[in-house]
């Protein structure tokens, strides 16, 4: 299939999706908040010798202002060897989001700059490595205070990437 070489045409279709996502994805009253976010779930790592499903315990704390936000996260993942070593990841990293928040859900996709230390691994030395954390959340927040949801994640690097799945729980202050 051909591309279009028709500028005119490329820049009717930029401006058509430009105006129908801006329509879509803009809150009339830019939200203001502030709270931490507690989860479980599951991750799993494609590389390595693990190669398996991790146990996960998610956190961070966001600040949300208009449709950005800024969030401390750290994430704990578990996971056993196939002889039963004890292998822990854990991913502390810094993200920004752009967010669509319309009481009472909210939405929001980000990525930024984290560090990884992979430790216990009996066959390795410890392994510490820049990479580039990932996360999509979803929540529903019936109050302004407490929020329940979903939080996909991830950690891409040279050394150990992972992506994962928790349940969380939100609490803070978030005004529309």
């Amino acid at each position: 299939m051909k591309a279009s070489s028709d500028p005119f045409k490329t820049a009717a279709i930029m401006l058509g999706l430009l105006m129908f996502t801006g329509g879509i994805f803009t809150a009339a009253d830019p939200p203001v908040g502030f709270w931490g976010t507690l989860g479980y779930g599951f991750a799993y790592s494609p590389t390595g010798e693990y190669e398996s499903l991790y146990g996960s315990l998610y956190s961070g704390l966001t600040y949300m202002k208009d449709n950005h936000s800024f969030t401390l996260r750290a994430c704990g993942n578990l996971g056993f060897g196939s002889n039963l070593d004890v292998e822990l990841l854990f991913d502390l990293g810094v993200l920004y989001s752009w967010v669509r928040a319309r009481a009472p859900f909210m939405i929001s996709a980000g990525a930024g700059l984290g560090y990884l230390r992979v430790a216990g691994n009996s066959e390795e030395e410890d392994i510490d490595t820049i990479g580039i954390p990932l996360e999509v959340k979803a929540f529903f927040r019936p109050v302004p205070v407490l929020g329940v949801g979903v939080c996909g994640f991830g950690n891409l690097n040279l050394e150990r990437s992972f992506f994962g799945v928790a349940f969380c729980l939100q609490a803070g202050f978030w005004r529309d």
